[in-house]
């Protein structure tokens, strides 16, 4: 494995929560971070996202669709980790230009890269908001609810 790729923290990965419901999108991402050395979770949806975030050993950063179907979309389980998790980043991802329709409070907390996108980019954006919330990356779901 090329050393340049891995997170920082190798001998404790960083753990990316991946949520989307086409799981040809989710699996290829998911498969490429693990590869460059980070721990991942997937969830199919924003319910079982919501489960893995407050089950989980710790989840360190969600990358979620803002298109789902149910409930709640990825909008809705952003606004959701920053109600419940605050420290918690998140990087969504759409093939809708701009993000003013996310509105005002929710566009300043989260990040949004368009599709398509590619899995370096991604990489670069997941690496850049965990050493921005270096403080609370790798805090426990169970430290993040007290």
């Amino acid at each position: 494995m090329d050393m340049h790729t891995r997170p920082a923290n190798a001998v404790s990965p960083a753990t990316v929560l991946v949520v989307d419901d086409d799981q040809l999108v989710r699996e290829p991402i998911a498969d490429y971070l693990r590869e460059v050395g980070y721990a991942v979770l997937e969830a199919g949806d924003a319910h079982e996202a919501i489960n893995l975030v407050d089950h989980a050993d710790h989840v360190d950063l969600v990358f979620t669709d803002v298109r789902m179907p149910g409930e709640l979309d990825g909008v809705g389980l952003a606004r959701w980790v920053k109600a419940h998790h605050p420290g918690l980043p998140v990087l969504m991802t759409s093939g809708y230009y701009g993000t003013g329709w996310l509105g005002e409070r929710l566009e300043r907390e989260v990040r949004l890269i368009q599709k398509p996108y590619t899995q370096d980019e991604v990489l670069r954006h997941i690496r850049r908001l965990l050493a921005a919330h270096a403080p609370t990356a790798g805090r426990s779901a169970q430290a993040m609810r007290a």
